[in-house]
């Protein structure tokens, strides 16, 4: 996974904490209780790389709104869908887009689990101020796998007032979830009433045809190899779940190919992406 190089800044208690996201650890970093957002974004992830079809296009496109005006007409947004389909994608996509666009902003990406080990941790170290600063100082919150928040009362109440200030001072909010917004708990209530949620999307399963373009860009990047027209759509006509089993079935049949160096047909493609 790739970093950004930026450096971080963040005050607490009259002291500037400097973490240089290149990998280069600093002295005050040591003494961090929290992990450097940037550690956490993949960089590959960005909207130009992200095929868009009729099962992802209204996330896609409010996903780069938010990105490109952050803190305005969607507030709050939520993206939900099964594992696999592009979520995390997508919320890395406005993350890496903000940073690269608008470096004037402070963004923090983080998933549920990774906010509730840097509050326990921060309460052990007695640097819950720094934990506090981290969130109420950036512009744009992305908090990915909401669905990791139920059950977990003193996560709730924090993610709940880290959130309440940052939509009363103007700030965006994305949030990220497997399941849809009446499934997830806050203290007690649905999601959808503790929070006022401008727009939800949901990704759904990919169609053919999306499954068809995510594999012919796939092809157009293999040097030296030949995949025809059927062999793509044997494929995608028989890999309907989501887009990691998509391409885990590309990368098997790949594989096969340039390891056996002949000509397959129907019955032995079927056979490749269809073994564990």
């Amino acid at each position: 996974m790739e970093t950004i190089e930026k450096e971080i800044i963040i005050k607490s208690d009259n002291k500037v904490y400097s973490v240089d996201c290149s990998g280069r650890d600093t002295i005050e970093n040591s003494k961090l209780a929290i992990a450097p957002d940037c550690f956490n974004l993949n960089t590959k992830y960005l909207f130009e790389n992200m095929v868009v079809g009729s099962n992802n296009e209204l996330a896609y496109k409010s996903a780069l709104k938010v990105a490109q005006n952050p803190g305005h007409d969607m507030k709050l947004l939520y993206i939900y869908g099964d594992v696999g389909l592009g979520k995390t994608h997508l919320l890395n996509s406005i993350s890496n887009y903000i940073i690269e666009n608008n470096k004037s902003l402070n963004v923090t990406y983080i998933t549920i689990n990774n906010f509730t080990n840097e509050l326990i941790d921060s309460i052990s170290n007695n640097t819950k101020d720094l934990f506090n600063s981290k969130f109420y100082n950036s512009d744009v919150l992305i908090f990915d796998d909401m669905q990791n928040i139920n059950g977990k009362e003193r996560t709730q109440e924090e993610f709940k007032d880290i959130v309440n200030i940052a939509l009363d001072k103007g700030k965006q909010v994305v949030l990220g979830s497997s399941k849809p917004s009446y499934e997830i708990v806050i203290n007690g209530e649905k999601l959808e009433s503790v929070f006022e949620i401008n727009a939800a999307f949901q990704l759904k399963k990919l169609d053919v045809n999306t499954r068809i373009r995510i594999l012919k860009e796939m092809v157009g990047k293999e040097h030296g190899l030949r995949i025809d027209d059927d062999t793509i759509n044997i494929i995608a006509e028989n890999t309907d779940t989501n887009v990691r089993e998509l391409i885990g079935a590309y990368n098997k049949l790949i594989s096969y190919i340039r390891m056996m160096d002949k000509d397959i047909d129907r019955e032995k493609i079927l056979n490749i992406i269809y073994t564990d």
